[in-house]
Protein backbone atom coordinates (compact mmCIF):
# COMPACT_ATOMS: atom_id res chain seq x y z
CA UNK A 1 0.00 0.00 0.00
CA UNK A 2 1.31 3.34 -0.65
CA UNK A 3 2.21 5.73 2.08
CA UNK A 4 0.01 8.43 2.23
CA UNK A 5 0.59 11.92 1.02
CA UNK A 6 0.88 15.11 3.80
CA UNK A 7 -1.00 17.87 3.45
CA UNK A 8 1.65 19.87 2.09
CA UNK A 9 2.84 16.98 -0.44
CA UNK A 10 -0.95 17.36 -1.49
CA UNK A 11 -0.58 20.85 -1.98
CA UNK A 12 2.62 20.78 -3.84
CA UNK A 13 1.16 18.83 -6.29
CA UNK A 14 -2.05 20.63 -6.47
CA UNK A 15 0.22 23.11 -7.81
CA UNK A 16 3.09 21.64 -10.09
CA UNK A 17 3.49 22.80 -13.30
CA UNK A 18 1.87 19.82 -15.28
CA UNK A 19 1.64 19.07 -19.31
CA UNK A 20 -1.50 17.93 -21.32
CA UNK A 21 -1.33 16.71 -24.71
CA UNK A 22 -3.96 18.99 -26.89
CA UNK A 23 -4.13 18.24 -30.34
CA UNK A 24 -0.96 16.19 -30.58
CA UNK A 25 1.05 18.95 -28.78
CA UNK A 26 2.00 19.31 -24.95
CA UNK A 27 0.19 22.05 -23.38
CA UNK A 28 0.86 23.31 -19.99
CA UNK A 29 -2.29 22.30 -17.93
CA UNK A 30 -4.48 25.53 -15.88
CA UNK A 31 -4.05 25.24 -12.64
CA UNK A 32 -7.21 26.18 -10.02
CA UNK A 33 -5.88 28.86 -8.00
CA UNK A 34 -9.58 29.73 -6.36
CA UNK A 35 -7.85 29.24 -2.86
CA UNK A 36 -4.71 30.81 -3.49
CA UNK A 37 -4.74 34.24 -1.13
CA UNK A 38 -3.30 37.02 -3.44
CA UNK A 39 -0.65 39.01 -1.20
CA UNK A 40 -2.17 42.48 -3.31
CA UNK A 41 -5.52 41.79 -2.10
CA UNK A 42 -4.72 41.63 1.47
CA UNK A 43 -5.81 44.71 3.54
CA UNK A 44 -2.43 46.26 5.03
CA UNK A 45 -2.15 48.41 7.92
CA UNK A 46 -0.37 51.84 8.20
CA UNK A 47 3.35 50.37 7.41
CA UNK A 48 2.10 48.65 4.59
CA UNK A 49 1.94 45.14 6.51
CA UNK A 50 -0.10 42.09 5.85
CA UNK A 51 -1.15 39.52 7.78
CA UNK A 52 -2.61 36.43 7.51
CA UNK A 53 -4.47 34.44 10.21
CA UNK A 54 -3.07 31.47 12.08
CA UNK A 55 0.38 32.26 10.64
CA UNK A 56 1.97 33.76 13.33
CA UNK A 57 5.12 35.87 12.37
CA UNK A 58 4.12 36.03 9.05
CA UNK A 59 4.49 39.30 7.59
CA UNK A 60 3.76 40.16 3.77
CA UNK A 61 4.98 43.34 2.19
CA UNK A 62 3.49 43.51 -1.32
CA UNK A 63 4.86 46.24 -3.55
CA UNK A 64 7.66 46.85 -1.09
CA UNK A 65 9.83 47.91 -3.89
CA UNK A 66 9.57 49.87 -7.20
CA UNK A 67 10.57 49.04 -10.77
CA UNK A 68 13.80 50.53 -10.35
CA UNK A 69 14.54 49.09 -6.98
CA UNK A 70 13.99 45.24 -8.25
CA UNK A 71 15.62 45.72 -11.45
CA UNK A 72 18.94 47.30 -9.03
CA UNK A 73 18.60 43.85 -6.69
CA UNK A 74 18.14 41.64 -9.56
CA UNK A 75 21.50 42.94 -11.32
CA UNK A 76 23.06 42.92 -8.20
CA UNK A 77 22.03 39.34 -7.64
CA UNK A 78 23.33 38.69 -11.52
CA UNK A 79 26.85 40.51 -10.63
CA UNK A 80 27.65 39.00 -7.78
CA UNK A 81 27.71 35.60 -7.99
CA UNK A 82 30.69 34.55 -6.27
CA UNK A 83 33.11 32.10 -6.93
CA UNK A 84 34.12 28.89 -5.19
CA UNK A 85 33.30 25.12 -5.41
CA UNK A 86 30.34 25.59 -2.74
CA UNK A 87 29.52 28.91 -3.49
CA UNK A 88 27.23 28.10 -6.90
CA UNK A 89 25.32 24.56 -8.03
CA UNK A 90 27.89 25.17 -11.00
CA UNK A 91 30.74 25.09 -8.71
CA UNK A 92 31.41 21.11 -8.73
CA UNK A 93 31.19 20.71 -11.91
CA UNK A 94 32.32 23.93 -13.48
CA UNK A 95 34.11 25.42 -10.65
CA UNK A 96 34.25 29.36 -10.65
CA UNK A 97 31.82 30.67 -12.40
CA UNK A 98 31.80 34.72 -10.86
CA UNK A 99 30.71 36.95 -13.76
CA UNK A 100 28.70 34.86 -15.71
CA UNK A 101 26.26 37.85 -16.13
CA UNK A 102 28.62 40.06 -18.16
CA UNK A 103 30.41 36.95 -19.74
CA UNK A 104 26.58 35.92 -20.94
CA UNK A 105 26.08 39.53 -22.49
CA UNK A 106 29.30 39.29 -24.32
CA UNK A 107 28.98 35.79 -25.54
CA UNK A 108 31.57 34.01 -24.05
CA UNK A 109 32.62 30.67 -23.34
CA UNK A 110 33.66 29.05 -19.98
CA UNK A 111 37.14 27.17 -20.18
CA UNK A 112 38.89 25.12 -17.58
CA UNK A 113 42.55 24.60 -17.96
CA UNK A 114 44.89 23.25 -15.28
CA UNK A 115 42.67 23.36 -12.56
CA UNK A 116 41.89 27.17 -13.11
CA UNK A 117 38.49 28.77 -15.09
CA UNK A 118 38.40 31.62 -16.69
CA UNK A 119 35.81 33.35 -19.21
CA UNK A 120 37.28 33.61 -23.01
CA UNK A 121 35.39 35.25 -26.27
CA UNK A 122 33.55 32.48 -28.45
CA UNK A 123 35.90 31.10 -31.41
CA UNK A 124 33.15 30.48 -33.13
CA UNK A 125 33.72 26.57 -33.03
CA UNK A 126 30.54 24.19 -33.07
CA UNK A 127 30.41 20.65 -32.21
CA UNK A 128 29.02 18.89 -29.19
CA UNK A 129 32.54 18.38 -27.65
CA UNK A 130 33.46 21.94 -27.55
CA UNK A 131 29.85 22.70 -25.31
CA UNK A 132 30.62 20.24 -22.83
CA UNK A 133 34.28 21.14 -22.85
CA UNK A 134 34.05 24.80 -22.92
CA UNK A 135 30.43 25.88 -22.68
CA UNK A 136 28.62 28.88 -23.41
CA UNK A 137 27.99 31.52 -20.38
CA UNK A 138 24.70 31.84 -21.83
CA UNK A 139 24.06 27.88 -21.01
CA UNK A 140 25.57 28.29 -17.92
CA UNK A 141 23.21 30.67 -16.98
CA UNK A 142 20.04 29.05 -17.91
CA UNK A 143 21.20 26.07 -15.10
CA UNK A 144 21.94 28.58 -12.55
CA UNK A 145 20.35 27.76 -9.06
CA UNK A 146 21.10 28.85 -6.99
CA UNK A 147 24.42 31.29 -4.90
CA UNK A 148 25.36 31.88 -1.57
CA UNK A 149 26.13 35.96 -0.60
CA UNK A 150 27.98 36.41 2.61
CA UNK A 151 28.76 34.22 5.58
CA UNK A 152 28.88 31.03 3.20
CA UNK A 153 26.80 27.98 4.18
CA UNK A 154 27.87 24.59 4.30
CA UNK A 155 24.84 22.31 2.90
CA UNK A 156 26.66 19.07 4.92
CA UNK A 157 27.02 20.40 8.54
CA UNK A 158 24.36 23.19 8.01
CA UNK A 159 26.79 26.11 9.49
CA UNK A 160 27.78 29.31 8.48
CA UNK A 161 31.64 30.57 7.81
CA UNK A 162 31.33 33.63 9.82
CA UNK A 163 34.99 35.01 8.26
CA UNK A 164 32.97 35.08 4.73
CA UNK A 165 32.44 38.68 2.78
CA UNK A 166 30.18 40.66 3.51
CA UNK A 167 26.82 41.02 1.46
CA UNK A 168 26.45 43.67 -1.05
CA UNK A 169 25.49 46.81 1.17
CA UNK A 170 22.67 47.53 -1.42
CA UNK A 171 21.28 44.81 -0.06
CA UNK A 172 21.95 45.08 3.19
CA UNK A 173 20.04 48.49 3.07
CA UNK A 174 17.48 47.45 1.70
CA UNK A 175 16.92 44.43 3.94
CA UNK A 176 16.92 46.37 7.14
CA UNK A 177 14.67 49.50 5.31
CA UNK A 178 12.64 46.61 5.27
CA UNK A 179 12.47 45.09 8.43
CA UNK A 180 12.17 48.62 9.89
CA UNK A 181 9.37 49.56 8.12
CA UNK A 182 7.55 46.36 9.79
CA UNK A 183 7.97 47.89 13.04
CA UNK A 184 10.05 45.25 14.16
CA UNK A 185 11.12 45.54 18.20
CA UNK A 186 14.72 44.51 18.73
CA UNK A 187 18.19 45.97 17.66
CA UNK A 188 17.98 46.91 13.64
CA UNK A 189 18.38 44.12 11.82
CA UNK A 190 21.81 43.63 9.34
CA UNK A 191 21.50 40.88 7.10
CA UNK A 192 24.72 38.83 7.13
CA UNK A 193 24.24 36.25 4.84
CA UNK A 194 22.03 35.50 1.93
CA UNK A 195 21.04 32.40 -0.11
CA UNK A 196 19.57 33.61 -4.27
CA UNK A 197 17.29 31.10 -5.77
CA UNK A 198 16.72 31.23 -9.58
CA UNK A 199 14.28 29.70 -10.45
CA UNK A 200 12.73 28.91 -14.31
CA UNK A 201 9.24 27.77 -15.28
CA UNK A 202 8.69 24.05 -13.89
CA UNK A 203 11.55 24.21 -10.79
CA UNK A 204 10.15 23.98 -7.09
CA UNK A 205 11.12 24.41 -3.79
CA UNK A 206 9.82 21.53 -1.32
CA UNK A 207 8.78 22.18 1.84
CA UNK A 208 11.41 22.81 4.62
CA UNK A 209 12.24 24.80 7.53
CA UNK A 210 15.32 27.44 7.40
CA UNK A 211 16.34 27.23 11.00
CA UNK A 212 20.69 26.60 10.52
CA UNK A 213 20.79 30.09 12.09
CA UNK A 214 21.93 30.59 15.80
CA UNK A 215 18.80 32.92 16.74
CA UNK A 216 15.83 31.89 14.92
CA UNK A 217 14.15 35.13 16.56
CA UNK A 218 15.54 37.46 14.11
CA UNK A 219 13.62 38.15 11.13
CA UNK A 220 14.35 36.27 7.75
CA UNK A 221 13.78 38.48 4.69
CA UNK A 222 12.73 36.90 1.78
CA UNK A 223 12.31 39.37 -1.55
CA UNK A 224 10.61 38.13 -5.33
CA UNK A 225 12.36 38.91 -8.46
CA UNK A 226 10.83 38.77 -11.66
CA UNK A 227 8.00 35.43 -12.61
CA UNK A 228 5.16 35.50 -10.57
CA UNK A 229 4.57 32.37 -8.11
CA UNK A 230 2.73 30.03 -5.93
CA UNK A 231 4.43 30.20 -1.55
CA UNK A 232 3.10 27.93 0.43
CA UNK A 233 3.41 28.77 3.53
CA UNK A 234 2.49 25.62 6.59
CA UNK A 235 2.94 24.81 9.83
CA UNK A 236 5.46 22.70 12.55
CA UNK A 237 5.24 19.88 10.68
CA UNK A 238 4.30 18.79 7.03
CA UNK A 239 0.70 17.28 8.19
CA UNK A 240 -0.33 21.28 8.31
CA UNK A 241 -2.16 22.13 5.02
CA UNK A 242 -0.22 25.42 3.95
CA UNK A 243 -1.71 28.70 2.92
CA UNK A 244 -1.07 28.90 -0.79
CA UNK A 245 -0.02 32.73 -1.36
CA UNK A 246 0.18 34.42 -4.51
CA UNK A 247 3.34 36.49 -4.85
CA UNK A 248 4.79 39.19 -7.54
CA UNK A 249 7.77 40.69 -7.94
CA UNK A 250 8.62 43.82 -5.52
CA UNK A 251 6.38 41.61 -3.20
CA UNK A 252 8.30 40.97 0.22
CA UNK A 253 7.85 38.10 3.08
CA UNK A 254 9.23 38.19 6.29
CA UNK A 255 9.49 35.33 8.79
CA UNK A 256 9.95 35.72 12.40
CA UNK A 257 9.04 34.28 15.81
CA UNK A 258 6.99 30.89 15.20
CA UNK A 259 7.08 31.68 11.43
CA UNK A 260 10.69 30.59 11.26
CA UNK A 261 10.03 27.40 12.61
CA UNK A 262 7.31 26.38 9.78
CA UNK A 263 7.43 24.59 6.67
CA UNK A 264 7.33 26.61 3.84
CA UNK A 265 8.32 25.89 -0.10
CA UNK A 266 7.70 27.27 -3.51
CA UNK A 267 5.55 24.76 -6.00
CA UNK A 268 4.81 26.81 -8.93
CA UNK A 269 6.64 29.82 -11.00
CA UNK A 270 4.58 30.80 -13.92
CA UNK A 271 6.98 32.26 -16.90
CA UNK A 272 5.74 34.27 -19.69
CA UNK A 273 4.14 31.50 -21.66
CA UNK A 274 1.22 31.32 -19.21
CA UNK A 275 -2.18 33.08 -20.09
CA UNK A 276 -3.47 34.46 -17.64
CA UNK A 277 -2.51 38.34 -17.53
CA UNK A 278 -2.42 39.15 -13.70
CA UNK A 279 0.11 35.49 -13.33
CA UNK A 280 2.67 37.68 -15.67
CA UNK A 281 5.94 39.16 -14.58
CA UNK A 282 5.30 42.17 -13.25
CA UNK A 283 7.93 44.17 -13.55
CA UNK A 284 8.10 45.68 -17.30
CA UNK A 285 10.80 46.54 -19.56
CA UNK A 286 9.31 49.54 -20.21
CA UNK A 287 9.23 50.38 -16.04
CA UNK A 288 13.26 50.72 -15.73
CA UNK A 289 16.07 52.64 -16.93
CA UNK A 290 17.85 51.73 -20.31
CA UNK A 291 21.15 50.26 -18.11
CA UNK A 292 17.95 47.36 -16.67
CA UNK A 293 16.69 46.48 -19.62
CA UNK A 294 18.50 43.13 -20.01
CA UNK A 295 18.19 42.74 -16.47
CA UNK A 296 13.99 43.39 -16.67
CA UNK A 297 14.22 40.80 -20.07
CA UNK A 298 15.92 38.15 -18.00
CA UNK A 299 13.30 38.39 -15.46
CA UNK A 300 10.02 38.20 -18.06
CA UNK A 301 11.24 34.16 -17.92
CA UNK A 302 13.12 34.00 -14.34
CA UNK A 303 12.02 34.00 -10.88
CA UNK A 304 15.32 35.47 -8.59
CA UNK A 305 14.61 34.84 -4.89
CA UNK A 306 17.23 36.66 -1.69
CA UNK A 307 16.45 35.49 1.38
CA UNK A 308 18.56 37.26 3.77
CA UNK A 309 19.37 36.71 7.27
CA UNK A 310 21.70 37.18 10.14
CA UNK A 311 23.78 34.05 11.07
CA UNK A 312 25.40 35.02 14.69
Amino acid sequence: MAEARSAFREAEKQYALRKVRVRRRWEVAEVDLTDVVDARELPCDGCGTATIQGHPGLLLLPHALCASEQATLARMALAHVPGGARRTNLGPTHGCVSGIWEASRRGHRHVRTEGQARWTPSRGHDGESTDQQCPKASALLQKLRWTSLGAAYDWSTRTYDPDGPALPQELVRSCTSLVRQCNVDGQEFVAEAALVNFYRPGDVLCGHVDDAEADLEQPLVSISLGCTAVFLMGGRTREVAPTPILLRSGDVVILMGDARKCYHGLPRVFGKETQDPKLLPALRPKEVDEEFQEVAEYLQDCRINISARKVR
